[in-house]
């Protein structure tokens, strides 16, 4: 979690895509779910603060959802 900012959505699918077995990861994901909706939230900051000088406010926002991000995690952001 720490190498990048992604969504916990992305995260469930890089597991996936390298063959993980769903499951577990389901089963990891119930576990941890306080710790990863923190750490997505983080990363949404994080990407939020790059893009800013780049992009307009909402452009950002709607980068987010494509990315799979929750809008709890959006909302977070906007506070």
């Amino acid at each position: 979690m720490s190498l990048k900012n992604m969504s916990i959505r992305e995260m469930k699918y890089k597991l996936i895509s390298k063959g993980t077995n769903a499951s577990i990861i389901d089963d990891y994901f119930s576990q941890n779910h306080d710790e990863l909706i923190e750490f997505e939230q983080k990363s949404a900051q994080n990407i939020y603060n790059k893009k800013l000088r780049t992009m307009e406010k909402q452009d950002i926002i709607s980068y987010l959802i494509k990315k799979g991000y929750k809008q709890e995690s959006i909302k977070h952001i906007e506070d």
